[in-house]
């Protein structure tokens, strides 16, 4: 299921992937009160094309997923994006596994999920700060 929440005068897009609704939610809320721009997946089929359709300016991806694991869906984003994006991985998981992600799925960065939003934006500010990755 995908929703897209417009906000006028957003500063960037925000494509967010994870299967959990409330973490959805939560998220959404906390970076439309920033500004931005958010659209939402519930499931990681058909990221690439929501990727073309939206443009978004960074992707966030929760690692832990039923249909496919969040680094292998950022494998797959970074071999058929044609424009540079800032992937986070986002998870519960422990630091030095998700650091590890990072290095092979070749994701941006990561952020550690918490009850509320608040290190999410902060990563996303200071991701938009920087040059995209471009695909392998």
């Amino acid at each position: 299921m995908n929703k897209t929440s417009p906000n006028p005068g957003a500063q960037a897009t925000v494509l967010i992937v994870d299967d959990s609704e409330i973490c959805l939610d939560i998220a959404r809320e906390a970076l439309e009160a920033e500004g931005y721009r958010v659209v939402t997946s519930t499931s990681p089929l058909g990221v690439n094309r929501l990727i073309a359709t939206e443009r978004p300016a960074v992707v966030v991806v929760d690692v832990t997923m039923p249909a496919l694991r969040g680094d292998k869906l950022v494998q797959l984003v970074r071999r058929h994006q044609t424009e540079p994006v800032h992937i986070l991985l986002h998870s519960d998981r422990p630091a030095i596994e998700l650091a590890r992600y990072v290095v092979e799925s070749g994701a941006t960065d990561y952020v550690e999920k918490t009850p509320d939003a608040e290190p999410l934006v902060r990563a996303i500010k200071g991701l938009l700060q920087g040059p995209a990755k471009a695909g392998r």
